[in-house]
C-alpha cells in the first residue's frame, strides 16, 4: 500500500533539512492520507484546488508543495469556499489539510505532498 503524506516544517531551518531529506520528526508536522481518504479528496477535487490556488503539480504520481505566501492564503481561502458547500461528514478531511496550510501560513513554511 502506498503511504501519502502531507508535511509542514516547523521554521525555516526544518524546511531547509526537509529539502535535503534530513528533517527529524520533532521537525515536522506530519499527516498521513490512508488510501480512502486520498480518493475521497481527489472525487471532491481538492488537489485540484490546491494546484490551481498553489500554482503546483499535486497528484498520485506527483510530489509538490506550496511554499509562497499568497498562494497559501488563496488556498486557504479556497478550501474554506469549498468547505461551505460539503456535506458536515466531509468536513473534518477537508478541514484537516485546510490546517496544515494555516500551520504554514503561520510558521512562513510551505506545505509539502509526497503521494
Amino acid at each position: 500500500m502506498k503511504q501519502r503524506w502531507i508535511i509542514v516544517p516547523i521554521d525555516k531551518n526544518a524546511e531547509q533539512a526537509l529539502d535535503y531529506n534530513k528533517a527529524t520528526e520533532e521537525q515536522l508536522i506530519e499527516s498521513s492520507l490512508t488510501p480512502d481518504e486520498f480518493v475521497l479528496l481527489e472525487s471532491l477535487g481538492i488537489f485540484q484546488l490546491i494546484n490551481e490556488e498553489g500554482s503546483s503539480n499535486i497528484d498520485d504520481y506527483e510530489d509538490d508543495f506550496v511554499s509562497e505566501e499568497e498562494a497559501i492564503k488563496k488556498v486557504i481561502k479556497a478550501l474554506r469556499l469549498k468547505e461551505a458547500t460539503l456535506d458536515k461528514d466531509l468536513l473534518p478531511l477537508v478541514a484537516k489539510i485546510r490546517t496544515l496550510f494555516e500551520k504554514a501560513l503561520i510558521r512562513g513554511t510551505g506545505v509539502y505532498f509526497y503521494f
